[in-house]
Order: C-alpha cells, then sequence, then structure tokens
C-alpha cells in the first residue's frame, strides 16, 4: 500500500510540473497553480500525522477520494479523446463525486444510517444532473467553450484538455469532495438533528436547482421565446436559480461532515462551492455570455439579485415575462 502511495505521489508531482508548465499562457494561472498543488501539500502533511490518528485518518479518506477521482476522470479523458468530444466532462462531473462516496462507502462494509442517507443524496443530486445534462453534451455534438478551445488549440487539445479541463475539474472536485470525506471518516453511527438539517438543506438546493431547470426547459420549449430572458418562478428571485441549489445542497453535506471531530475544516470547502458557483467562475461566465447575446438581460440583472434569492419582492418587480440563462 505505501508503494502505491509513493508512486501515486510521484505521477501527480510530474503531471503537475508538465501541467503547470504547459498551461503557463492559460487565463486565471492562479487557479491552476492552486489545483495543482494543494493535492501534493496534502500528500506532504499525511506522512507528518500520528499513524492511525483522527486526522491521519481523514486525510487518507480525503486522498482515497482525490485518487478514485483521478484514475475516473483519466479514463473519461480517454474517452473523450476517442469521441472527439471534451464537454462529457460537464456530464460526468456529478458521478465521480458519487461513485467515488459509493466506492470509498462500501470497500470496507462499516457503514450505517447517516451514511447511507448521506450516499442516496449524493446520488439523487448526481442522477439527475447527469439525466440534465446528457442531452445536450451527449446527443448535440461538442458545447462551448470546449469547442471553441478545440479550434484554439488544433492539434494540441488532445492533451492539453487532459489539464485544462479534466485534471484542473478534476482538484477542483476533489477540494469541494472534503466535507463528505470527513463524514465518511467519522465512521458509523445514526442519523443526528445535523444530519437532518443537512438532508433538508439539501433538500432546499434540490427545489432550486431542479425546479428552475424545469422551468427553464419548458420556457425554452416554446419557440416564441426565443432570444428572450427567464424571469417567472425561480428566475424571479435570483438570477441563477440552479448555481444557488447546488450551493446549498454543498452546505448540506456539509453538515453531514461535522460528525468528525475535525468537520468544521469542511466549512473550506462550503465556501469555496459558494464563491465558485457566484463569483469566481459559473454565473460571471454564463453572464458575460448572456449579456453579449441578450438584449433584455441587462434589465433583467438590475431588477433581480445574482444569487442568493430575494423571497420578499416588490409588486414593481414581479414580471410575466419570462426568459433564459
Amino acid at each position: 500500500m505505501q508503494t502505491i502511495f509513493l508512486a501515486a505521489a510521484s505521477l501527480w508531482c510530474v503531471l503537475a510540473v508538465i501541467w503547470l508548465v504547459a498551461l503557463g499562457d492559460a487565463k486565471a494561472r492562479w487557479m491552476h497553480w492552486t489545483h495543482a498543488l494543494l493535492p501534493i501539500a496534502a500528500v506532504g502533511l499525511y506522512p507528518w500525522l500520528p499513524a492511525g490518528s483522527v486526522p491521519a485518518q481523514a486525510v487518507a479518506q480525503w486522498l482515497a477520494a482525490g485518487a478514485a477521482v483521478w484514475v475516473f476522470l483519466t479514463l473519461v479523458w480517454l474517452l473523450s479523446i476517442a469521441i472527439r468530444n471534451a464537454s462529457i466532462m460537464d456530464v460526468v462531473y456529478t458521478p465521480s463525486v458519487s461513485i467515488t462516496l459509493v466506492v470509498l462507502l462500501f470497500s470496507d462494509g462499516n457503514y450505517s444510517a447517516r451514511q447511507l442517507a448521506l450516499a442516496f443524496i449524493v446520488i439523487a443530486w448526481s442522477a439527475r444532473l447527469v439525466w440534465h445534462a446528457s442531452d445536450t453534451n451527449l446527443t448535440r455534438g461538442e458545447q462551448e467553450p470546449y469547442a471553441r478551445w478545440r479550434v484554439r488549440y488544433a492539434g494540441r487539445w488532445w492533451w492539453r484538455s487532459y489539464f485544462q479541463v479534466f485534471l484542473l475539474q478534476g482538484a477542483l472536485i476533489w477540494i469541494w469532495m472534503l466535507s463528505l470525506a470527513l463524514a465518511l471518516a467519522a465512521g458509523p453511527g445514526p442519523l443526528t438533528p445535523t444530519d437532518l438539517a443537512g438532508v433538508a438543506l439539501w433538500a432546499l438546493g434540490f427545489v432550486f436547482q431542479a425546479g428552475a431547470d424545469w422551468q427553464l426547459k419548458r420556457f425554452k420549449a416554446i419557440p416564441e421565446n426565443k432570444g428572450k430572458v427567464m424571469r417567472a418562478g425561480f428566475w424571479s428571485l435570483t438570477r441563477h436559480p440552479n448555481y444557488f441549489g447546488e450551493t446549498a445542497m454543498w452546505w448540506g453535506y456539509f453538515l453531514f461532515g461535522l460528525a468528525h471531530p475535525y468537520g468544521w475544516l469542511g466549512i473550506a470547502s462550503a465556501l469555496y462551492v459558494t464563491w465558485f458557483m457566484s463569483k469566481g467562475s459559473a454565473a460571471p461566465m454564463l453572464e458575460r455570455h448572456m449579456l453579449k447575446t441578450k438584449p433584455d438581460y441587462a434589465q433583467y440583472v438590475a431588477s433581480v439579485p445574482a444569487f442568493f434569492p430575494r423571497i420578499l419582492r416588490r409588486k414593481a418587480t414581479v414580471r410575466n415575462d419570462e426568459a433564459g440563462s
């Protein structure tokens, strides 16, 4: 086992060097540096922890989760080369979490009602997003921005995509999974009030995300709505109800992680998800696209909160017309 650990750590170090040298021209280089080097820091920390201690077990669980995600996404990268479609990453990013969680949970056969409840909600989240993303990313060819990157980097894209798409997002997923790793490392136990609060928060996020996606799909199915902006339902409360829902679900996972003595450390991953969805990448990238392609979107921006829902709305802001993002 120690030999496998050292081999995996060495291989990641080599890949990290290639990653940072080869993608020196990438935008937001700090993201590449952070996601390439943080696993090395975690690997370097592990040998200094007392063998068998609670911190050592938690770090080992987190590193095992990262290794599983790494292997899974490497296989997906090979598939993307074969089918010339890197946008399948948008389909498989949630299974990389749920499959890893299930494998780690059942690997030692020591699980409980609390851990099974966590696995259930993670699988439900993953399965719904796979179903939602598959229609676009598997049946309609390579999507943006992956198609644009393929044109930009031409013959280099097949190997560059491994770092720019699969390793970068894989490391991001690994950071997000800190609370899930802590929840598993806590060991078996009954459902607690904190766990039930986590389920409730997850359910709120699930309703926001699934409901917003359903409303937007119905809206786009009406030809007369082409080029318009969704303003009704969940989309009248926040410009990004699906991203808000995603964030709420990860805070629910954080509450499950509090079963571990060091579960509070999981707040780092929950805060990262919140930042990423609201300010870091997801919402800002989509907003830039919408402002360029939909003339009415600027008015929508001026009347609807960017991320956190506004439950109480002035009547003057309520609109019956709809449009989407």
